[in-house]
């Protein structure tokens, strides 16, 4: 009997033993990261997603307007990225006090690279549907919406290197996969920047456009085409349409997002390639077009 009673007690203090680390992890999830825009916001979802998938609360941290790129361009200076994504902390119990800063959005993708990753299992379309009811929660900028096709395109601070990609194979996937669509094209620059693709009747350039705009842009158009970037990648999360992707490169891509192919080449970029794995260093010359 006395040999019972002791077990019984030694449980009793193991399940509270338990119950205390228990409570002790169950803290709010939040993001504090000081970047551009687009790495931002990435990060505020992807600790809205960790926080679904561990049964957490997330709490909001404002945006470091400092990090924004361009932020002596009067567009960006007052750009209010609080009122534009509508996000806002859970409320509840366990919703306040100190929070834990996941400090990287790789922390809802299981890791960097172009293979494996569990991002689906974070950013589940719950999940994503969620983070769409908070973003068109608040008032939105006006869409152009004869762009069927928004195709995010790197330029501006990009002159080469693994955030790239030619005209050629821009050209190429234009002509391949939405020959029959117009074409909106996202980016910085001129339009003489872009070579041939002026040529193209159903191509439309959207060129230094403010960043609210260009974003609801990305997010509204009835198909995507992200870069490598931040910007993009964060707008097809909200984007309710199909979502392509050119090249894979350090965020994992959504099983339900598609690889355009062309005509000469289906596989772009070895997807084991180094500038693939490892995202540039930003030198803050891009409005928007910002990355983790």
């Amino acid at each position: 009997m006395k040999t019972m009673i002791v077990l019984f007690v030694l449980a009793t203090l193991s399940c509270s033993a338990i119950r205390l680390r228990l409570d002790k992890t169950n803290v709010p999830v939040s993001c504090l990261k000081h970047d551009g825009f687009g790495a931002q916001y990435q990060c505020q979802l992807a600790a809205i997603a960790v926080a679904r998938h561990k049964g957490q609360c997330y709490m909001h941290t404002n945006f470091d307007t400092d990090g924004f790129h361009k932020v002596t361009d009067t567009t960006v200076a007052t750009f209010d990225a609080e009122k534009f994504t509508g996000l806002k902390s859970d409320t509840g119990p366990n919703c306040t006090g100190d929070s834990k800063d996941i400090k990287t959005p790789l922390a809802a993708e299981c890791g960097m690279g172009p293979e494996g990753g569990c991002a689906d299992q974070y950013y589940t379309k719950e999940v994503r549907r969620e983070m769409r009811s908070m973003y068109d929660s608040t008032p939105k900028p006006p869409t152009d919406h004869s762009c069927e096709v928004a195709f995010h395109v790197r330029r501006g601070d990009v002159q080469g290197g693994g955030r790239w990609t030619s005209n050629t194979v821009i050209e190429d996937v234009i002509t391949s996969t939405f020959s029959n669509k117009t074409v909106c094209i996202y980016s910085e620059g001129k339009d003489s920047d872009f070579g041939t693709l002026q040529a193209l009747d159903n191509v439309k350039f959207k060129l230094n456009g403010d960043v609210g705009t260009a974003f609801h842009g990305l997010v509204a158009a009835p198909e995507l085409v992200i870069a490598s970037s931040s910007f993009s990648y964060t707008a097809a999360m909200l984007n309710s349409g199909q979502v392509y992707y050119v090249k894979r490169f350090w965020h994992h891509m959504l099983a339900d997002w598609k690889q355009v192919t062309t005509r000469t080449s289906p596989q772009f970029y070895s997807k084991t390639s180094e500038t693939l794995m490892e995202p540039p260093t930003s030198n803050k010359a891009s409005a928007y077009k910002d990355f983790d």
